[in-house]
């Protein structure tokens, strides 16, 4: 019971990266042998993968429901892929959960991302994973409930949870550190 429509790893193995993006509305046309990540021989399964969360909203749509219950329904495919890297040893996944160009949505909507995206934060660190929360913490949009997360907490597999980000705030952020360093 797995979700994705792109799977992609990258070589050499010491850069090794899967990205999997993750779709609400196929969780149950599949199931975790059928995706080419998860049948890695065990000599070569990824230290980070990507996961991009996508609340499908003709999913939503079809189902009878409000583009903002997406959100929601996206939280246990996200810790399904989770826990399933935990168990096939990977070291460290970076899941793109709230982007800046989401706040552009409607704000029932933004509430909706909003609170998935703290419930799953939460969620991920009760089971044990060493969660970092990235991005805009500045901007008035970003979950509250996430700051304590500024700072790595955890020992379990390494989670990085990027919040409120874009490629601006990414850049601005290099170019800031490029420049303290000259």
């Amino acid at each position: 019971m797995l979700i994705t429509s792109t799977t992609a790893t990258c070589a050499p193995s010491s850069l090794r990266t899967s990205l999997i993006i993750w779709r609400t509305g196929i969780l149950r046309r599949r199931t975790l042998l059928e995706f080419p990540v998860i049948r890695l021989a065990k000599n070569n399964i990824p230290r980070h993968v990507d996961f991009i969360p996508d609340g499908s909203r003709l999913w939503v749509i079809d189902h009878g429901l409000r583009k903002e219950a997406g959100y929601a329904h996206g939280i246990n495919p996200g810790l399904l892929l989770y826990e399933k890297c935990k168990e096939f040893g990977i070291k460290e996944v970076s899941i793109y959960c709230f982007t800046q160009d989401n706040t552009k949505r409607p704000s029932i909507q933004k509430q909706a991302f909003s609170e998935a995206t703290v419930a799953f934060a939460f969620e991920i660190a009760r089971r044990g994973a060493a969660l970092l929360v990235v991005g805009d913490e500045t901007s008035t949009q970003f979950p509250q409930p996430l700051k304590e997360f500024r700072q790595r907490q955890g020992v379990g597999i390494k989670v990085n949870l990027l919040v409120l980000y874009g490629w601006e705030w990414d850049l601005a952020g290099r170019l800031k550190r490029w420049l303290a360093l000259r």
